[in-house]
């Protein structure tokens, strides 16, 4: 035996071992996925209101009996009710694990509102491990605190007097007061009634015209 047939089979178990380790450790991540990748697909579908998408992304609708259809309708109605114009979601850098089949997410989601600004809320989202396969288990209280299947929204907005302008000895010189507008169209007024019409006018408005 020679020290070249020596090292050619030394280096052929070594080979061997190696694409032994390499096999391992494939089977092992497409065994053990993490949940990493439904984690993102998770913040993705919210953060575009992909309601449906989300459904079939989830363990625990469907076991309620919730149809894809009603739930999609739901959260795009609850978006419309809060005049919610955009969804931001950001979540910390988190450590998976391989072997739990229970993993949760902390999120933050920060609703931007047509006119209320911008709401925040920071949550938890669990995934599960179910066939092999990670899925999420949904809560509307990922999106909006408080609220369920059944919840509806509603947008009040009263719109503020605007401020008197005084001069520097308290005297009014600008503020809002109820009035009257009165439009005229020329073409359509009827000339042998303008005495009359000046004459209505005259009682509605304090000034002579």
């Amino acid at each position: 035996v020679t020290l070249k047939n020596i090292q050619n089979k030394i280096i052929g178990k070594t080979l061997t071992i190696l694409s032994l380790a390499l096999s391992s450790i494939t089977f092992v991540l497409f065994l053990f996925p993490t949940p990493k990748n439904a984690a993102a697909q998770f913040q993705y579908n919210l953060g575009h209101g992909f309601f449906s998408d989300i459904y079939f992304s989830t363990n625990n609708l469907n076991e309620q009996n919730i149809k894809w259809q009603e739930f999609n309708k739901r959260g795009l109605i609850l978006l419309e009710e809060g005049e919610i114009e955009k969804i931001d979601i950001s979540s910390p850098k988190v450590t998976w694990s391989r072997f739990l089949s229970h993993q949760n997410l902390p999120i933050s989601v920060t609703l931007t509102t047509r006119h209320l600004g911008n709401l925040s809320n920071n949550s938890t989202v669990s995934f599960v491990k179910k066939g092999g396969l990670w899925k999420t288990v949904w809560n509307w209280n990922i999106l909006i605190p408080d609220i369920d299947q059944n919840s509806h929204l509603i947008t009040k907005v009263e719109e503020a007097n605007r401020g008197s302008i005084l001069s520097s000895d308290g005297v009014v010189l600008a503020s809002d007061l109820e009035g009257i507008l009165v439009s005229v169209v020329p073409d359509q007024l009827d000339q042998s009634r303008e005495d009359e019409l000046f004459s209505i006018l005259q009682n509605v408005f304090p000034r002579k015209i």
